[in-house]
């Protein structure tokens, strides 16, 4: 199963359920097994993208930390932007490899069609496959 990409959304509901479900008593397990079947994703992934919120911002336990969170808008915003560079890259590469590609495919081509030719001035009845 590939895992899609968390969203923002995501993210904040499952902060705000962790929260909840802890204020309410409930066991670990029971809180990522609920947050997710909501969220269409393993409590394995739950569990592990809580704990990466909870290392990056303080914003789960209720404390805003601006400095904290400017400094990860800053870290996305770059690693955004080197993704999209990324992207680029292998679009390029991607092009070129396929013009790369129809080159060497006309000249197979004209290689065929040339041993062709000459199979038949040798022998104008013969063929290159033999049954």
């Amino acid at each position: 199963m590939l895992s899609r990409p968390w969203r923002m959304e995501e993210d904040e509901l499952l902060v705000k359920w962790v929260d909840r479900f802890r204020k309410m008593g409930m066991s670990r397990s029971e809180t990522f097994e609920y947050i997710a079947e909501q969220l269409n994703r393993s409590a394995k992934a739950c569990n592990e993208r809580w704990n990466i919120l909870r290392r990056s911002t303080h914003h789960y336990s209720g404390k805003k930390n601006d400095s904290s969170q400017k400094s990860r808008w800053k870290y996305m915003e770059e690693k955004l932007e080197a993704n999209s560079q990324e992207i680029r890259q292998l679009i390029q590469e991607n092009r070129r490899m396929r013009e790369e590609m129809r080159f060497f495919e006309k000249m197979l081509l004209e290689e065929y069609q040339l041993l062709i030719r000459l199979l038949e001035q040798k022998q104008p009845k013969g063929r290159i496959h033999r049954l």
